[in-house]
């Protein structure tokens, strides 16, 4: 989590420094711009003798000076509105990377919860909504969560039930379950962590119609 906030952090640095190099492109072509349109061209009118006869030309001149002017105006305007598109991105990346790199700032200050299973192996925990846990993410589990915990059967054996305790220190009769998911092969039971609790400490036994409780 560590990498993944200096990530972000530098991500932050990298866009914040590309959306003020784009808005100083973009001031600069707006400024271009304006004084492009500001500028006018001046007509100086001959003195015209009324009596010489001035021949008329085939075609209306054209002012070269004026479409190259018009011409820089127009690529003027091109890259302007490229700079704002560059601009809206990055200013999207920035508030994106800020928005992400809070999330996980608040994710890191909440309060996380400990699992720990002693001696039983076959136990899994699933969160409300029976997706799997795995145990890379046990440290995402916080206080008031409502998890599932089951213990894996043996297949092919007389496996009828199952016994699962949390931070107790004996066995008692609410511990047994037979409730059992065939999709996981697991005896399971709910369990809903207290607001104060911050490790949980996990053991299961199965019990055979033969042998009894499994590890007595």
């Amino acid at each position: 989590m560590g990498d993944l906030l200096n990530i972000l952090n530098s991500i932050n640095k990298v866009s914040l420094l590309a959306f003020f190099i784009v808005l100083l492109f973009l001031i600069y072509e707006l400024r271009l711009i304006s004084k492009g349109g500001k500028k006018k061209i001046l007509t100086v009118l001959p003195n015209f003798d009324p009596n010489v006869k001035i021949p008329l030309p085939d075609q209306t001149p054209v002012i070269e000076g004026k479409s190259k002017e018009a011409a820089k105006f127009n690529i003027n305007k091109i890259f302007a509105g490229i700079f704002f598109i560059m601009l809206i991105f990055s200013c999207g990346i920035t508030i994106l990377s800020f928005k992400t790199a809070t999330k996980n700032k608040e994710a890191e200050s909440q309060p996380r919860v400990v699992i720990q299973t002693v001696s039983s192996k076959g136990i899994k925990i699933f969160n409300s909504q029976w997706e799997e846990i795995p145990e890379s993410q046990y440290k995402l589990i916080k206080p008031t969560d409502k998890i599932i915990i089951g213990l894996e059967t043996i297949s092919g054996t007389d496996i009828d039930r199952a016994r699962i305790k949390v931070n107790d220190s004996s066995w008692e009769i609410d511990q047994i379950t037979a409730r059992f998911d065939k999709k996981y092969q697991v005896y399971y039971r709910e369990y809903k962590i207290a607001s104060d609790e911050y490790k949980l400490r996990i053991e299961g036994q199965l019990h055979s119609k033969v042998d009894g409780w499994l590890g007595d």
